[in-house]
């Protein structure tokens, strides 16, 4: 694992300069689906996705590469080890100027994923794991100790738009019921960094309506290391297939999200 912690602090101050040199300077802006005007990529998501699996090609040349925007190198990620890259999760917050917006990299061996380090443009950092339940924020190992009299749910709406009318209807349900508590604060920050942040205590739970496996495995694996809960809406188990997502820090809060998605 050591050469895949090299790989992770190699890597991560070049993507946090490559963003940095493109943020609020874009001139360019292509639409994935015509039919869908939220569905953007940009320069800066190409150039973070050309580094990485350059560098991914040169540290691990016998590795499969699942990238969202560019380049596959295998039509099933859950055979062999693949990393998976989401070169800007959060496009839309990236090109509007704002800075909440993540870079995703996790590798799966055989479809179980075994490391991910997430880049955090907004606090120009970068959190990573390797297992053992241990997660680092740059070369430092990271312990929470968050305390607090209320619970924070990220319901991340940015591609809800293309989840299956039922589930709609269910986050609007869970929407509805957590904002008419006072025991929850609700929030939408419209990016899977909000999904690192429940790995690191300043977020209680996620939920991600639609989804691929790029934008929520690396955060999948932090959580799951700092022993939290993931499953799909519906409780059943999430694997990279799987195109939504419920998570949350402990057993207790996640069994009760559960409970009011599918009551």
């Amino acid at each position: 694992m050591s050469k895949i912690v090299d790989f992770f602090h190699t890597i991560s101050p070049k993507i946090i300069k490559s963003t940095n040199n493109t943020f609020g300077n874009i001139k360019e802006i292509k639409y994935k689906d015509k039919n869908n005007p939220l569905d953007i990529v940009t320069k800066g998501d190409f150039d973070n996705e050309k580094i990485i699996i350059s560098e991914i090609k040169k540290w691990f040349p016998d590795h499969n590469i699942v990238a969202e925007e560019t380049f596959s190198s295998t039509k099933n990620p859950e055979k062999g080890k693949t990393w998976i890259i989401d070169p800007i999760c959060g496009t839309l917050n990236f090109k509007n100027g704002i800075r909440f917006f993540s870079t995703n990299v996790a590798l799966a061996n055989n479809g179980k994923l075994i490391a991910s380090c997430v880049i955090d443009h907004c606090k120009q950092e970068y959190v990573w794991s390797t297992g053992n339940h241990e997660i680092y924020i740059n070369k430092k190992k990271f312990n929470s100790n968050r305390k607090s009299n209320f619970t924070t749910i990220e319901v991340d709406l940015s591609s809800t738009t293309q989840a299956p009318l039922e589930r709609i209807e269910n986050i609007l349900k869970l929407v509805s019921f957590l904002a008419r508590s006072k025991k929850y604060y609700l929030s939408t920050f419209c990016t899977s960094l909000a999904y690192t942040y429940t790995s690191l205590g300043r977020i209680d739970g996620y939920i991600n309506s639609f989804s691929h496996a790029w934008d929520t495995a690396a955060a999948n694996f932090l959580l799951l290391q700092a022993g939290g809960i993931v499953s799909q809406l519906d409780g059943t188990p999430w694997n990279l297939s799987s195109d939504n997502v419920l998570a949350a820090r402990d057993k207790e809060l996640h069994a009760e999200l559960l409970s009011i998605l599918n009551s």
